[in-house]
This record gives structure tokens, C-alpha cells and sequence, in this order.
């Protein structure tokens, strides 16, 4: 993939330029959406976000696999909007990359390692190169 390449792609990305996508909640469901991610998974803390894209990391099947065995799948969020994060990270109204998919629940709840990020609103889905995930720093 050349600079250009994976220029276009990242401004995609956080543009949200993907095809629509009906993942998220509502605002009105939010409490309740953190209510299931508390019950589900105890001890993970929550970020609420909105203005997303679901981005599917572009790889072969072998590598697929080989990350499905690590316990992942090669996708991540990537939102222009916190909401509320419980942990405190980072501050509301900033941007945020996830590290990669462990479980999607709920329509909504894209559950990462270390965090249940509740997905608020309709967002959009494309697929990426590895690049873009990498280069992607906060």
C-alpha cells in the first residue's frame, strides 16, 4: 500500500465514509446498554462513544486465523466522539481508536481485552490495511 493509499483510507476512516451501518443504541438506551456491559462483564470498564466506524483490518485467511487463536478478530472502532469513559482515560469529546474485537453483544457492545465500549448511534463499516491500524496513535 503506498502513502496515498493509506492516506485515503485513514481519512475515510475517521470520517466515517464507510457503508451505513445499524449497529449502536440510542441515547434513551445508553443506561441500559451499561447496565448489560456491568452485568456481563464485571470488571471491564465502559466507553461510551458515538460518531463510529467499524473497521474490519484486511487480511488473508491464514492471518485471520492466526488472530482468532491469539482470542481476537481483526476489527476495531474507531470514534470521533467520547461520551463517557469510565476509567477515565481520556476526556469527553475526543477521539478514540479500540485495540481489536473480542465479542460484539447486544448490537452495541463492542468488547475489546480491556474495555466494553457501548457504541451510541448509527455509524459506518469498511475494511482497512494493517497500515492504518498501526499508524493510528493516540
Amino acid at each position: 500500500m503506498d502513502a496515498r493509499q493509506q492516506i485515503a483510507q485513514t481519512s475515510r476512516l475517521v470520517n466515517g465514509k464507510g457503508d451505513s451501518c445499524d449497529f449502536g443504541c440510542s441515547e434513551e438506551e445508553i443506561e441500559v446498554m451499561l447496565a448489560c456491559s456491568k452485568e456481563h462483564f464485571p470488571g471491564k470498564p465502559y466507553c461510551v462513544v458515538k460518531d463510529w466506524c467499524w473497521a474490519d483490518v484486511d487480511i488473508d485467511k491464514r492471518q485471520q486465523e492466526e488472530f482468532r487463536a491469539k482470542g481476537v478478530i481483526p476489527s476495531f472502532v474507531y470514534a470521533n466522539n467520547i461520551i463517557d469513559d469510565q476509567a477515565g482515560r481520556w476526556s469527553n469529546g475526543l477521539s478514540v481508536r479500540t485495540t481489536l474485537l473480542v465479542e460484539f453483544h447486544k448490537n452495541c457492545i463492542f468488547l475489546t481485552r480491556n474495555t466494553a465500549y457501548v457504541l451510541v448511534g448509527r455509524g459506518s463499516r469498511l475494511t482497512v490495511e494493517p497500515a492504518v491500524y498501526n499508524n493510528l496513535i493516540f
